[in-house]
This record gives structure tokens, sequence and C-alpha cells, in this order.
């Protein structure tokens, strides 16, 4: 549940926040009109046009090599499978570091944190939950550790809402 948790603030800040950045970044080259770098603008829009479609593409591809590892790599089990896509979201995190105003750099960057945190969701809260609760559990399993997942959700909407609204 606590890993849930925590994966439904990084899953959902990630998702919702990233497009809010995207677009003040978008505002900011266009304020700067000939001074910005060329093809900075491009990829920033790039993303906000697209982030729905990005993110279809990355959870559909996430969720299908968290199965295909914990299938066939882990024997179905599905800790290994998770702890493989969380490294690679330490991995991603660190890089974001230095690409914040990379654009194309970061989206891609971003494009491998979703499917690795929407992978590792999927693996841990449909999955293996299932495993947990049984045939007479699962449904109640999944549902308590998927409302896990929208706690944390919510947590992260409150605290990155006020960490944006508060003066600096």
């Amino acid at each position: 549940a606590a890993i849930e948790f925590c994966t439904g603030v990084i899953r959902n800040g990630v998702n919702n926040w990233f497009r809010i950045y995207a677009g003040e970044q978008v505002a900011g080259l266009k304020k700067l009109g000939e001074a910005a770098p060329a093809g900075a603008l491009d990829g920033w829009q790039y993303t906000l046009d697209n982030w729905g479609l990005i993110l279809f593409i990355a959870g559909c591809i996430g969720s299908n090599f968290a199965g295909w590892v914990s299938d066939k790599m882990f024997g179905s089990r599905r800790a290994p499978a998770a702890a493989l896509l969380y490294g690679m979201l330490v991995v991603c995190f660190a890089a974001m570091i230095f690409t914040l105003t990379r654009s194309w750099v970061l989206c891609g960057i971003l494009f491998f944190v979703s499917l690795a945190v929407i992978g590792s969701h999927g693996v841990l809260s449909g999955t293996a939950t299932m495993d947990f609760g049984g045939r007479k559990g699962a449904a109640t399993a999944v549902g308590v550790i998927d409302g896990v997942v929208y706690l944390g959700t919510a947590v992260q909407a409150f605290a990155l809402g006020k960490i944006t609204t508060e003066p600096s």
C-alpha cells in the first residue's frame, strides 16, 4: 500500500503537472521571440499538443513490458519486475536534473518515466494484489490498493497546488 501510495504521487504528478510546466515554457519562449534558441519552442509545443498520445503510448508499452518482464524473466514474480521499473524511474529522475530546459530530451525522459510508473502500477496494483487476495478476495485487494493510489494522487494534487501557488 505504501509503495502504491508513492506510485500515485509520481504517476499523477508527472502526468498532470508536466503539461502545465510545458505550457509555461511555451509562454516564456513566445515572450522571448527571436531570442529563443532555435527549435526550443518546437519541442515544448509538440509536447503540449501531444501529451495525451505520449501518455497513451507509454502506458501501453509500460504495462505490456511489466507483464512480459514479470512472466518471462522473473517466473511470474511481480516484485522484481516492479523493482526494475522503479530503478528505471530513479535513473530517469536523475537525468531530468540536467535536461529541464532541453525540451526534446526532457520529453523523451518523461516518456520513460510514464512508461515505468504506469508499468509498475499495473503489475503491482492490478496483478500482484490479485495474487495476494486469492480467488475469493481478489476484487477487494485490488480495490483497496487502487484506492491507496488515488489517495497518493490527492496528496500530490494538494501539495503541488500549494507549492505552485505560494509566492517565492
